[in-house]
């Protein structure tokens, strides 16, 4: 196989767990974004990028675009980790267009874009991400419940709680892409 990097940025834990997840079965090499002084784009054919979902922005997602002329031509793959359920198309939609409207065109082009879902712990969260999540729910709970989408009843029914919605067997069509298969 192919020498390939899974790079990733996690605030909360869920990009990690897939991070290790994915890193394993393709046998690459793992490499957490906070960590890294520098990257030797060379070293690799594919690389593999995840990150949380934030304020409709992935996490660390810059990294990619700040070094689009180094991936030009690398197979490129990009996860997302959130509460949104991504079986759901018009959630997988807007994902990819978040990310791909996130990277310089060329880079856009060449990259792959898979959805998984995450977690919350209210507790854990940041003063920032815990205030964006009042103010959600604040906004949603204003709604007439049969109007309410599903992440919106999601958001409704965790709110304040520990949910963890990973699921590591998601992440077997990106391996399975990345292997050729």
């Amino acid at each position: 196989m192919k020498n390939i990097a899974v790079v990733y940025k996690s605030n909360y834990g869920a990009a990690r767990s897939y991070a290790i997840y994915i890193a394993k079965a393709l046998g690459a090499d793992l490499y957490d974004l906070r960590r890294i002084k520098e990257f030797d784009f060379s070293r690799y054919d594919t690389v593999v990028f995840g990150g949380g979902l934030y304020a409709g922005k992935v996490n660390g997602l810059h990294f990619l675009s700040s070094h689009a002329l180094e991936l030009a031509g690398k197979r490129l793959c990009v996860y997302t980790t959130g509460l949104s359920d991504p079986t759901i198309g018009a959630n997988v939609e807007r994902m990819e267009k978040t990310v791909k409207k996130a990277l310089p065109s060329p880079i856009a082009e060449q990259t792959r874009v898979f959805c998984f879902r995450g977690g919350i712990d209210y507790d854990e969260l940041s003063f920032s991400h815990s205030a964006m999540m009042a103010m959600l729910r604040q906004v949603i709970s204003h709604k007439r419940p049969e109007k309410l989408s599903n992440d919106e009843r999601t958001i409704l029914d965790t709110y304040g709680k520990a949910v963890d919605f990973t699921d590591m067997t998601a992440a077997n069509p990106l391996v399975a892409f990345v292997k050729g298969e």
